[in-house]
């Protein structure tokens, strides 16, 4: 995925939403791991967006530098409590 293509959010505005959860997803072999996300902007601080962390992604089982991004969200939107 080429990153220029991912809107510039924070990924501490993904960690702010209730339940959501971010992963990247390598396009050679396939592994899935979700991201700790307090862990990256503990590393990289709260204003890194979601396309620098693409750039800098690396796939930890097979090293290939080529994922893609998921965004989810477990469970009901925080607007239908």
């Amino acid at each position: 995925m080429d990153p220029e293509l991912i809107a510039p959010q924070p990924v501490a505005a993904v960690m702010r939403r209730a339940g959501a959860w971010l992963a990247l997803v390598c396009e050679r072999c396939g592994h899935a791991p979700r991201v700790d996300m307090p862990a990256v902007v503990e590393r990289y601080g709260s204003e890194i967006t979601v396309r620098d962390l693409v750039r800098r992604a690396r796939c930890t089982r097979c090293g290939c530098r080529e994922v893609e991004v998921c965004i989810g969200h477990d469970g009901q939107p925080s607007w239908t409590t």
